[in-house]
């Protein structure tokens, strides 16, 4: 496969060409930016963004996509993008889920649902 016969469908999907599933974290302050490199806008929660596995910077997920299907590989420091998670910025709400769900639940401590 060439790579101008490269979409964003084949970099974001996997053996069975299903797109991948999100992972929820929360940017911090291990993180590089805020910021996407991009289009300059802050990456706000529940934003869906991509990190290079070579430079470490975040992009907005839609930013990114358009870039992709142009030249595979990343904005800043060129190298071929390989990383093929999706995040959302959500952390909180996952929190905030659980502790509703463990606190309606009635369960005690030892059975709670924990999170990272």
């Amino acid at each position: 496969m060439n790579q101008e016969s490269i979409t964003y469908n084949d970099l974001f999907s996997n053996d069975d060409n299903k797109l991948c599933v999100p992972i929820y974290r929360l940017l911090g302050k291990n993180d590089k930016n805020y910021d996407c490199p991009i289009t300059l806008d802050k990456i706000n929660e529940m934003d869906k963004y991509c990190k290079c596995s070579n430079c470490n910077y975040n992009f907005n997920y839609d930013a990114l996509i358009k870039h992709l299907d142009i030249k595979y590989n990343c904005p800043l420091c060129r190298c071929k993008w390989d990383n093929k998670e999706i995040y959302v910025n959500a952390l909180e709400i996952i929190k905030k889920d659980l502790y509703m769900f463990n606190k309606l639940s009635g369960k005690n401590n030892k059975n709670k649902i924990k999170y990272k």
